[in-house]
Parts: structure tokens; C-alpha cells; sequence
């Protein structure tokens, strides 16, 4: 769907739980609709296909939400890598943590390798 001003305003509010309505300019990007009518801009990222709200409409304007979602997934190494080290706290011998270790180790060289 193509997300403008009008459509944003215009969209459809669920009988139940929440829709979400993405937008084909951004991957990524949309705008999910609750059964109260309350729209929030989110973006989608990671393997996880997490959902990071971006604000509320109409107090954010779809502009600067769009503008918000670039910057958040130009800059997904340095997040990944930030909840990495945080998580680094925990020590663990399972595969999955050690799935998650290597993984945050080739987060880290990225982002030590790569301007700011």
C-alpha cells in the first residue's frame, strides 16, 4: 500500500485486535491500526521481524515518521550491536546463546569497522 497523508487518515479500523498496514515506498515501514483507532508509525527489522514504534499519528506527521524509519534501519548494526553488549551480562553454554554470541561478534567487527 502506498502510505500518504490521506490513506493514513482514511484507514480502516479492525472489528478486533490491531492491522498493520506497510508501506511499498519503505520496506519495513507502516502504520499499525488498533480496534480503539489509535494509528502508530512502526518499523519492522531484524531476522526476529521485530516491531519498533516510532510515535503516534497524528501527534508525528507520516513525513517524519518515514524520515525515522531510514535512519533507525541505516543504523540497525550499532542497535543489534548496543542490545548486544547488554545482553553480554548473562553467560550461558546452549546453542542458542552461542548462535547469539557469534552473531554479536560479527556485529561488533561491523560496527568497529565502519565510520560512524
Amino acid at each position: 500500500m502506498h502510505l500518504t497523508d490521506i490513506t493514513v487518515r482514511n484507514l480502516a479500523i479492525p472489528l478486533k485486535g490491531q492491522k498493520t498496514y506497510f508501506d511499498d515506498a519503505l520496506s519495513g515501514f507502516g502504520v499499525r491500526v488498533s480496534q480503539t483507532g489509535r494509528k502508530s508509525f512502526v518499523v519492522m527489522y531484524g531476522k526476529a521481524r521485530q516491531l519498533k514504534t516510532l510515535g503516534k499519528y497524528p501527534d508525528k506527521t507520516l513525513k517524519s515518521a518515514r524520515e525515522e524509519a531510514k535512519t533507525f534501519l541505516a543504523a540497525i548494526p550499532r542497535y543489534v550491536h548496543y542490545h548486544c553488549l547488554r545482553s553480554a551480562e548473562g553467560f550461558s553454554f546452549s546453542l542458542q546463546s552461542q548462535k547469539q554470541s557469534w552473531y554479536c561478534q560479527r556485529v561488533h567487527t561491523f560496527v568497529e569497522s565502519t565510520p560512524s
